[in-house]
Parts: C-alpha cells; sequence; structure tokens
C-alpha cells in the first residue's frame, strides 16, 4: 500500500486519469513545497488525495504546519479567478485576510483534533484583478486527518458556496417587505391564510377589530384563533372558496371572547398560498339598517384555479382517497391504487424509484415523508410538486395505521429568482382580483403610476389611458376648485393616511361614491415616494341610505301634518331634493274629461310651476296606461311613443323625463303622484321603488288626513251610535290575550287590543302612529307582506309566522291568523306569542350542546397529548444543547444572556408542555403515598408570599388526615396553581383558606366520582366569584379571564387532568360576588408514608467513568445526550435501536451504564433493560422517554422525563445503585 503505482508507468495510482485536477496534480513540482516529491508522500496523504479526487464534491485538503491546499475539479469554481495558482501554495497566501480574520482559529482548531462545520459563512476573498476583496458565502466543514501514529496531520475540507442562495433570498425578503408595506397601509382589514387556514399575517387594520396580540394569532389556524368558527357559515365558505377556488363573500355577526360583537363584510379570495381575506366593520351599517327594516346579503363568486392535491393512504400505501384536484390535474378518475402504481403510471421516470425509496424510508422510521417529484398532468405535461405526509398512529398500540399526505405545486418556485417574482405578483393578483376595490398608486405629485383592473371597472379609463395623468381627473370639478387632491397628500404626509369618502368623476362623466384611504409609500430619508389610493365603489349604498334618510325625514313631516295640501307638498319637496328632480306633484283627476288639477306642487330652482287644470291629451297618451293602473315610466319624451308628438308641448313644462304614479279607487283614476325631470334621465329600478313608496305614503297620508277631517264633520248622534256598536265588541277585544289588530292593505293598522302593550310593551299611539312593516323582522317582512296581498287578491284567510320587534328591543315569534273583511280594503288579525314553545326548544338544543363540548374536550386531550410529546422530543437537544454551552462558559457575556433567555424559554415551553400533559391526563406521573397535612404546611409561606400581603391564607387541615394517592411534585404545583388564581380572583384583598377532609363517596352520590374514600383538598377564595357562562368553560384548555399576557389559560386545565389521572376529580363551586371553592379529591394511599418519601431532593451528581451505552432512535436527541455523558465522564458509545445495542454487547461491548430511550421502533426501552437484567442483573439502566405516557415502565425501573438538563441526568445516574434501580 505504501507504493502504490501504475501497473505499467510508474505513476503513482492515486494520480493516475485524466481529469484537470488528476494531471495538475501529477505534474505539480511538489518537490518545491514543504510535501516533497510526490513519490514520497505517506500513505495516509496518498489515500486522503485519492478521495479527494473521486469525490463528487467541491473538495480540498491542506496539509501539514504550513496547510499546503490541494482540490479537486468541483472544487475549481470556488477558487474561481485563484485557480490554478492556489495549488501547492499554503492557506495564508490564498485566502488573503480572510486567512487571519476567520480561517487561521479555525484551522488551530482542527489540528487540535476539533471537527467543524460552518453554515452560511461570508468570506472576503481576494480578487486577481486587483480591484480588492470580495464577498461570497460558503456552507463548510473542517475534519482532522491523522497519520499512522494518531497525530493529526491535514484537513479535509468539503465545501459548497451558498452566495447565489443567499442572495436570492434577501431580495426575496425585501420584496415581501414591500408587500407588507401596501398592505399594511389599506384601512381595510386585511389577513393571508395558508391552504391549512393557518394565519400567516393581519395587517394594522385587522389588528384594531382584534383584542389580541399578532403574535396570538399568526401561526395558529383560523378555527383555534375563532373557536366554533370550522362548523359555522363562514367555516364553510373558507372551505368552499379554497376547494372550488371561488371569491366568496358574507356579511355576518362575530363575537370576540371578551363580549365585542361586530358586523363583518368579508370577502375571501384564493391566492397562490391559499386565502386573502379582507374584511371591514359595517355594524353601523347594520344597525341602521334593522332600524329602517332592511335586510342585505351579498355573495360575490370568482374563481381561480390553484393546484394542490390531499391524499390519503393505509400504512402499506394502498390509497383510500384523493382530492378532486388529483382528478383535474391528472385527467384520471379516482380508483383505489398503490403508492408503486402512482409512482409508475403518474410520476416522471426518473423520479419514480427516489419518490417509493423515501416513502419506503418514511415507512421503516415512522418519520415524515417528504419528497420533490414530478407529476404528469392530462395534458402530458409535468410539474414539479412537493409531496409531503405524516404518520397516524394507533393511541393504544403506537402502530403507524394511516399516512395523511399533500402534493403541493411548486413548479414555479423551484428558483429562488422564480420565488421572487412571485412574491411581487402575489400583491398584483391580489390587487387584480379585488375588482370591487380600485387600487391605484401615484408619484409624490400625484401622478398615476398604477391602474389595476379595479380602478378600471370602477372609473372607467383603461390603464393606457389614466397611468402618467393626475389623479385629480377622478375628483369632482368642486373638489378639484377647493384643492381637495392636494390637501390629502398633505394630510396623508403629515398625518399617515387621509380619509377618501366623497363624490368622483367616472369616465363617462357619471359620479361614483368611494369610500376610501390615501396613505404614503415609504421612500428614502422619510419622504413619500409616492401614494397608494384604496377605495371601494358604496355609490349603491350612498343612494340607499339617502332614500332611506328621505322616508325616514318623511315619515317625521307627515307625523305632524293633518292638511292634505300640506301633506301632498312636503313629501313631493322630500322626493325632488333626494332625487335631484326638477318637479314634485300630487294631483287629483277627473276620469271622464281627462283633467288633472294640482293645487300646489314643488319645483327646483327656475322651473315653473303646473298649479291648475290641465288637459292629459295636451301632453300625450300616457293617461291610457294610467287609467288601467300602470305606472308610466319615460326617459326621453322626444323618444317615447306616448309622448314623441307632444315632446314640444311638454318641453315647454321643463319636461323631458317622467314618472307619474296612479291612484286608483273601485277600477277608476281619481290621483297621480308625478316626477319631472329637465333633462334626459335612465330611471333606476331604484328610483322607481322610492316614487312607489313615497306616493304610497302620501296617497295614505292623505286618505287619513281626509279621513278625520270628515269624521269630525259627522253629527254626534253618528258619533254616538258608533261608540254603542263598538262598545259592545270592545269587551272581548279588551280581554284577549291574544294580540288583535284591525288594518289596511296600505300597511297601517286602525285598531289594536290591550294585548298588544302586554305582550310587546309598545302603545297604541306607537303601533298606529307607523307602518306595521316597520314592526317586523327584516328577515320576515318580504313573505309577510307577500302573504297578506295574496289574501287581498283570493279572499281567502292565511295564516304565518314572523318575528315582531318589542319595545326594549327584542323580538318575540308570533303566530298569526288572518282574514280579510268583507267588501272593506281592511282584515282582521290575531296574533299568539310563541315564545315559551321557543324557550323548550332552546333548553333540548342546549343539553345538546353540552354533549358537543363534551366530545370536544376528549378530543382536545387526545390532541395536546400527542402534540406534548413531539414538543418533548424538540426541547430536549435544545435544552441539552444550551445548558452545556453556558456550563461551559462559551462565548462573550452578551451572548451568555442571550443562550441564557432562550434557556428560560425553553424551560417555560418545558412547563406548558407538562401543563399540556396534566390536561391530557397523560404527564407522566409517579404516584406514592403522600401525608397532604405536611405537604400543605411545608407550602404555607410559599403561597403566603406569592398571594402577597393583602391576601390572608388560612390553613385548615385536621390532624388525622390519612395519606393520599398523589405525586407530591405535581401536587404541589396544582396547590400553586390554585392559590395563584385565588389570588387574582381578589384584586383588592381578601381570605384564601386551604382545607382538607376525609370524605367516602357512595354509589348514588351526585358527583361523577367512583365510590371510595377520598381526601378532598379544598382552597377557597372570597374573590368576585364566576357567572354560570364562565363556570361551564372554567377547566377548558387556554379559556382564561385574566386578560391578555396574564395567564395561559391552562392552570384549571392542568389541575382537572392531574385529579382525573390519579382517579380522583375536581369540582367547583362559585357565583359572582360570593367567590370560589375549587375541590381536588385524591384517593386515599392504601399504604402509609415512608420516612423521606417526600424528600425530591437527589443525590449530588459526582464525576463518573466507563464506558456508557447510549440507545435513542432520534439523531438529536442521541446527540445531546452523549454530549452530556461526555462531559460526565463517560466514554459513550451510540446505538440507534435495542437491537444494535444487544448486537454490540453480543459482540463484546462491556459498558458500564445503560441509558435507553423508551418507545422506538421495534424492541422498546423497557424490553431492552429487562433482556439486560436478565444478561447482567447489575449492570445499571436509566430509561428516558419524552412520550406522554410511561404507563408501560415497570416500577423498578429507574426513568428520566425529557427534557432535561446535564445536572438532572447527572442526579438521575448517581441515582442509580448498583443493581440499576434507584
Amino acid at each position: 500500500m505504501n507504493d502504490i503505482v501504475g501497473p505499467a508507468t510508474g505513476t503513482p495510482a492515486f494520480v493516475a486519469g485524466e481529469s484537470e485536477m488528476v494531471r495538475r496534480i501529477r505534474e505539480h513540482d511538489w518537490a518545491a513545497t514543504p510535501l516533497g516529491s510526490i513519490e514520497t508522500w505517506p500513505p495516509h496523504l496518498r489515500t486522503a488525495v485519492d478521495i479527494m479526487l473521486h469525490a463528487p464534491g467541491p473538495l480540498s485538503i491542506l496539509w501539514g504546519p504550513e496547510r499546503i491546499q490541494l482540490y479537486n475539479d468541483a472544487y475549481i469554481a470556488v477558487a474561481d479567478g485563484r485557480h490554478p495558482d492556489c495549488l501547492g501554495k499554503p492557506a495564508a497566501t490564498n485566502w488573503g485576510s480572510a486567512y487571519e480574520a476567520f480561517l487561521r482559529p479555525i484551522f488551530d482548531r482542527v489540528f487540535a483534533g476539533e471537527s467543524i462545520t460552518i453554515e452560511d459563512q461570508p468570506v472576503e476573498i481576494p480578487r486577481t484583478d486587483g480591484e480588492g476583496p470580495t464577498e461570497r458565502t460558503f456552507t463548510a466543514s473542517f475534519s482532522p486527518i491523522r497519520d499512522e501514529a494518531g497525530r493529526v496531520a491535514g484537513i479535509f475540507h468539503p465545501v459548497v458556496e451558498t452566495t447565489g442562495r443567499i442572495l436570492a433570498e434577501r431580495r426575496l425578503r425585501q420584496s415581501e417587505a414591500r408587500l407588507g408595506d401596501v398592505l399594511g397601509g389599506m384601512d381595510e382589514a386585511f389577513g393571508l391564510m395558508d391552504r391549512d387556514f393557518r394565519i400567516l399575517t393581519f395587517n394594522e387594520a385587522a389588528l384594531r377589530l382584534e383584542t389580541r396580540s399578532l403574535s396570538e394569532i399568526v401561526g395558529r389556524t383560523h378555527w383555534e384563533v375563532y373557536p366554533g368558527s370550522e362548523d359555522s357559515e363562514i367555516g364553510r365558505l373558507y372551505k368552499r372558496a379554497l376547494a372550488e377556488q371561488q371569491t366568496v363573500s358574507l356579511e355576518h355577526r362575530y363575537s370576540w371572547e371578551n363580549g365585542t360583537a361586530r358586523w363583518l363584510d368579508m370577502r375571501a379570495y384564493p391566492v397562490p398560498e391559499g386565502l386573502a381575506v379582507f374584511w371591514r366593520d359595517i355594524s353601523e351599517r347594520k344597525e341602521a339598517e334593522e332600524r329602517l327594516r332592511e335586510s342585505e346579503a351579498r355573495f360575490r363568486l370568482m374563481a381561480d384555479a390553484v393546484p394542490q392535491i390531499v391524499w390519503v393512504t393505509d400504512a402499506e400505501g394502498r390509497t383510500e382517497f384523493f382530492n378532486k384536484q388529483w382528478s383535474d390535474y391528472t385527467g384520471v378518475p379516482y380508483e383505489p391504487t398503490t403508492a408503486a402504481q402512482v409512482a409508475a403510471n403518474h410520476v416522471h421516470p426518473d423520479d419514480g424509484a427516489a419518490t417509493m425509496a423515501a416513502f419506503n424510508e418514511a415507512r421503516r422510521t415512522g418519520t415524515t415523508f417528504l419528497v420533490e417529484h414530478r407529476i404528469r398532468s392530462a395534458s402530458g405535461d409535468y410539474r414539479w410538486f412537493l409531496v409531503r405526509a405524516e404518520p397516524y398512529r394507533d393511541p393504544e398500540t403506537s402502530e403507524i395505521v394511516r399516512w395523511f399526505g399533500a402534493s403541493i405545486d411548486i413548479h414555479d418556485r423551484r428558483q429562488a429568482e422564480t420565488e421572487l417574482r412571485e412574491s411581487e405578483e402575489r400583491l398584483r393578483a391580489i390587487v387584480e382580483t379585488a375588482t370591487d376595490y380600485a387600487i391605484f398608486t401615484t408619484d409624490p405629485d400625484g401622478r398615476i403610476e398604477t391602474w389595476p383592473k379595479g380602478a378600471q371597472e370602477i372609473f372607467g379609463w383603461s390603464a393606457e389611458e389614466a397611468v402618467g395623468q393626475l389623479a385629480e381627473m377622478t375628483y369632482t370639478p368642486e373638489d378639484q376648485a377647493q384643492s381637495v387632491p392636494a390637501k390629502e397628500r398633505q394630510e396623508a404626509r403629515e398625518k399617515g393616511q387621509a380619509l377618501n369618502v366623497r363624490w368622483h368623476l367616472r369616465k363617462d362623466g357619471s359620479r361614483v361614491f368611494i369610500d376610501g384611504v390615501m396613505r404614503p409609500l415609504d421612500g428614502k430619508d422619510g419622504a413619500p415616494s409616492g401614494f397608494v389610493k384604496v377605495g371601494q365603489d358604496v355609490t349603491e349604498r350612498r343612494q340607499a341610505e339617502t332614500r332611506r334618510d328621505a322616508l325616514v325625514q318623511l315619515a317625521e313631516r307627515l307625523r305632524d301634518l293633518d292638511d292634505p295640501d300640506e301633506i301632498a307638498f312636503a313629501a313631493s319637496e322630500i322626493l325632488g331634493r333626494t332625487l335631484g328632480v326638477s318637479r314634485v306633484g300630487y294631483a287629483t283627476i277627473d276620469h271622464e274629461a281627462e283633467t288633472l288639477h294640482v293645487e300646489r306642487n314643488w319645483t327646483a330652482p327656475g322651473i315653473g310651476t303646473l298649479a291648475g287644470t290641465l288637459n292629459f291629451r295636451d301632453y300625450g297618451s300616457f293617461i291610457d296606461g294610467l287609467k288601467q293602473g300602470e305606472q308610466i315610466a319615460i326617459s326621453d319624451v322626444r323618444l317615447d311613443e306616448q309622448t314623441a308628438n307632444a315632446a314640444n308641448a311638454l318641453e315647454d313644462r321643463n319636461v323631458r323625463s317622467l314618472i307619474n304614479v296612479p291612484v286608483m279607487e273601485r277600477g277608476r283614476l281619481v290621483a297621480m303622484f308625478f316626477v319631472n325631470s329637465a333633462q334626459v334621465r335612465d330611471w333606476s329600478p331604484e328610483d322607481i321603488v322610492l316614487i312607489g313608496e313615497v306616493a304610497g305614503w302620501t296617497r295614505t297620508a292623505v286618505e287619513r288626513a281626509r279621513a278625520v277631517t270628515a269624521l269630525r264633520e259627522l253629527n254626534e248622534t253618528l258619533e254616538t251610535r258608533v261608540a254603542e256598536r263598538t262598545a259592545e265588541r270592545n269587551q272581548l277585544w279588551d280581554l284577549s290575550q291574544d294580540m288583535l289588530a284591525r288594518a289596511n292593505y296600505q300597511g297601517m293598522m286602525t285598531a289594536v287590543s290591550p294585548a298588544w302593550g302586554h305582550v310587546l310593551g309598545w302603545s297604541e299611539t306607537e303601533l298606529l302612529s307607523r307602518p306595521y312593516a316597520s314592526f317586523m323582522h327584516p328577515e320576515h317582512m318580504g313573505p309577510t307582506l307577500e302573504a297578506l296581498a295574496r289574501m287581498g287578491e283570493t279572499g281567502a284567510p292565511t295564516r304565518f309566522e314572523n318575528r315582531i320587534a318589542t319595545k326594549d328591543g327584542g323580538w318575540k315569534p308570533i303566530e298569526w291568523t288572518v282574514a280579510p273583511e268583507p267588501d272593506s280594503p281592511n282584515f282582521i288579525a290575531v296574533g299568539r306569542d310563541i315564545s315559551p314553545e321557543r324557550e323548550r326548544q332552546a333548553e333540548l338544543e342546549a343539553a345538546q350542546e353540552q354533549l358537543r363540548q363534551s366530545q370536544k374536550m376528549e378530543a382536545m386531550g387526545q390532541l395536546t397529548g400527542g402534540v406534548a410529546h413531539d414538543f418533548n422530543n424538540l426541547l430536549t437537544p435544545i435544552i441539552g444543547s444550551l445548558d452545556r454551552l453556558l456550563t461551559r462558559g462559551v462565548g462573550s457575556p452578551r451572548e451568555r444572556q442571550l443562550m441564557d433567555g432562550a434557556l428560560q424559554s425553553a424551560e417555560r415551553a418545558k412547563t406548558l408542555v407538562q401543563r399540556l400533559l396534566a390536561f391530557a391526563r397523560r404527564q407522566p406521573l409517579q404516584p406514592t403515598a403522600v401525608d397532604v397535612r405536611e405537604l400543605v404546611g411545608s407550602m404555607a409561606d410559599l403561597i403566603a408570599s406569592t398571594t402577597g400581603p393583602r391576601i390572608d391564607v388560612r390553613v385548615e387541615l385536621p390532624a388525622d388526615l390519612p395519606p393520599a394517592l398523589a405525586d407530591a411534585n405535581q401536587l404541589e404545583m396544582a396547590l400553586l396553581n390554585l392559590a395563584v388564581n385565588a389570588r387574582d380572583a381578589m384584586p383588592e384583598g381578601g381570605t384564601l383558606t386551604i382545607s382538607a377532609e376525609r370524605i367516602s363517596v357512595r354509589t348514588g352520590r351526585r358527583t361523577k366520582l367512583r365510590p371510595g374514600h377520598y381526601v378532598r383538598l379544598s382552597v377557597q377564595d372570597t374573590g368576585v366569584g364566576m357567572d354560570e357562562a364562565t363556570l361551564a368553560r372554567a377547566v377548558e384548555p387556554f379559556f382564561s379571564t385574566k386578560g391578555i399576557g396574564r395567564g395561559t389559560g391552562l392552570g384549571l386545565s392542568m389541575v382537572h387532568g392531574l385529579a382525573s389521572q390519579l382517579g380522583g376529580g375536581l369540582t367547583i363551586s362559585s357565583s359572582p360576588g360570593q367567590g370560589t371553592t375549587v375541590s381536588l379529591w385524591l384517593p386515599i394511599s392504601a399504604v402509609v408514608v415512608q420516612e423521606g418519601e417526600q424528600d425530591s431532593h437527589a443525590p449530588a451528581a459526582s464525576k463518573a467513568q466507563g464506558i456508557a451505552l447510549l440507545v435513542d432512535d432520534e439523531d438529536l436527541v442521541r446527540m445531546s445526550t452523549a454530549d452530556m455523558l461526555t462531559d460526565l465522564g463517560y466514554e459513550v458509545v451510540e446505538a440507534t435501536s435495542a437491537e444494535e445495542a444487544l448486537r454490540r454487547m453480543d459482540e463484546g461491548l462491556a459498558p458500564d451504564l445503560v441509558v435507553t430511550d423508551h418507545l422506538m421502533p421495534g424492541l422498546s426501552g423497557v424490553d431492552l433493560a429487562r433482556e439486560l437484567r436478565s444478561r447482567r442483573p447489575e449492570l445499571p439502566v436509566l430509561i428516558v422517554s419524552g412520550y406522554a405516557e410511561m404507563d408501560g415502565i415497570a416500577p423498578g425501573f429507574p426513568r428520566l422525563t425529557k427534557p432535561f438538563r446535564a445536572a438532572e441526568l447527572a442526579q438521575s445516574l448517581a441515582a442509580l445503585g448498583p443493581d440499576g434501580a434507584t
């Protein structure tokens, strides 16, 4: 081996070949270097060079004290312009200033025997053109090469350059920051969710509607942040939007946990990440709509494909489910198949073998299946997908029973440059999708720079027409005259935003009402680089509000008028100003003479009156339609055949367009409500509806005023007769418990019984002065009025249910029986309050909800137990590594402070995991006989200092209290939690009493405890207490009434879980203002307390020696534990499974100690410990587990719970006896 040469040439075999670096090394004058002639190189150098030259990746060797550099062909790209001059040169020459500043300390440590790895390290590389060094980024490792004597003779140095990736990631972050600036500048709330409905971000407007901070929201699913939303209407809409790739919208009312409730207008748009959701607070509008009996629900649907494939297989890879996206993408309908068949039939031939190898490895190890491969589409093209699947294990056997996976299209994100473009497109996609919003940007002077689709839709100008123009073109002339655009930009600069709620101009000259905001875009030196303007077209809403205000104003005016002419004029004036028309009036009509008489009408400035008598036929033929009861609406009198011949006469009267609403009595035209416009006008459906409503109200008010006048003229004899006849009916009317009413089809009630006041609280005056529709719930108004209209047409009685407003602001369900009066425009209604029946139904639904809540708590327990196990395995290497770094004194004071802070956070996470385990009833407990009296007494001072001087702590424990079966440490934690809760419930001070007593529970007792004997440990406070709603949720995980940042909501959950796990229970009694008593029921121990049993102090650790066999299937956990054992003085031998450990011992390994994980593939840690005990009874064995349940570990085996520090490991090892037991 020392003289390896070629078979014929004498050339050493390790430099035989024709690659560039083989040739250069073979031909280099090594005799002129400290390495000497190549023929004299020692075997270990030759072997290292041979390995280097045949390595596929960049690899370099640094040899001898001078660090002479050799490298392979792949390393040439790393050497760059320094190749080939750096071959055979010392590292100090090749690397310039980087050698002393960075590399020399690393080389010295490696020559001392240490292996080192660096990641993404920036290094200044000397340039050959003399222009100064260039910064490049590398990930590399440095490993010692030893000679035959075991001395370090050189360094193996594999390296990968990461400069391109680092620069691409930097550009990606900058692009995403720009996206965040735009979304943060929006006045409307915005949130982004991924495809698992996990919240990725909220903008500032969204947080203003929230009671929680951003850190409490981001990273959690929508269902976690908003409990109960997953099965609600909004949850179903979100799922439908993502599944069907449709834009959805919803107006809904949401109540936060603090009692705040708001109406929100939500729109969700599919985007590549998942869902982009916009919402805004519309509570004020909703409240106005309720007052005006209007209910509006809008759903807007838009579609945009998002490729994502979801699948499920059994443990062997046989498919159980593919979602619709699979068939849409591949064109193949779903049929049961296997993973191997999918790989063979749909995955790219070059990727199939690697896919199956990764899947089989995941099945073997029980870890995440993660692979990237190409899948063939229905068109035959291949696209890259990221495939990830997690195993689902049987809760009892821990065996994998299913794989849940998703295949996400990453074809367009394979490189960082593509990711950058997609990040920049993300905002564009959101903006372009929101076509009901105008979102555009301007330069600092207001000149338009971007003009997306939404702005084009709303304003009418195309992008080509708008870009480069001043945004002033969208403002009305009056706003431009007052310099409103410039003032808004100035306000945005000074205050960060400027509201923009006003009328704007469209391209066609029409007006649109925009509800929006202008915000500055960040530029250099703090000056804005421009402005972003976000606005929504709310013209319809604005017009609806204007019409609503008109109706409210009309109702108020009519209430104070009793003269028919004044009523008609008031209605005309209000309608004319609202619609912006020329003339409005009310005219009586002579049916036979075809004339109309106007007493008085409202006119706009400059428009003449129509007062007097006019002949219909002088102005067209539309009277024919009016006589038939038809409403006449003409946009242009010149073009309509009914008025074309009389257009000049109409225009002389300032009439270019008109609407006439007829008033009929017994089939005859008796009056008309008319609206004239001096310009051409396309009457909108909303205009026509408003005119019809005002005409109807006016007709009713006029006729009622005339009727009142006529009634006054009746003589006393008629009044007396009417009074006598009505008195006979009043007795039944007054005594009826049902609500009786007489009403007409024009919308008014003319008489109501006293029962209305008893049931609803309204006075008779209030009921008779308002239209009966105004008392109906908006949802029931339409169906109710339709039923009454049908009854008026058919004459047949009808029955229906609706909700009627109460005086105190509530609603009551009423069952109605309604019948028309013969030969009369009126009808009689009888209403019965069915609230008691609805209350009984609500009680039944409440009982069903309690059952669902119980099932939910059980499911959450199972989930938290599994999550806690995974966190324990994650926390073990984190806590262990940080603990070792601090113990060794690594780093500067600042760095040690940072490491200490990280360790404290990890310890808090450990505590949180313990609380989760307690709630899930899966914490590892060591139940023993506990003297509760002694335990509470020893904690009295701690509790008193924790609760503070304003709390009087009292301990009332009988001397003959029997021992309880409990885990002393966990019981102390539970008692301290209860004391802290009691303290927080007494902000003004009070008394905290800790008591205990022995109680026997027999069959039939109202508690849910099993019959037996218990110690009931109670913590009683004199605090604020809890109402029924809070008490019902008190033990729910994460439920807290303390406010943000003052609690995790796991305290009572942990205590409840601890009691249940010990075979006991938890009871709570409380009422507002009366304090709270929490009782922990612990089974009485069958054995007595052993002296010293409750002493939690472990023996001190000492420096150990010998061989420690470490067994763990988790690489990071095993590495961290091995370092701890090495620090304790052990020589560590590692094994990844119990089978491997036994095989090594069969081969002659004789360890002095065995440390093993509990749950591993194959034999468990307990199985291994039992086997070792049968072979070597004296061999100490310590079982370590991060799994939530340790019931499978026999009591005779010592155990240590993950995560742990080095000191805890040392104490556990020191406690091991010679027989392997504590």
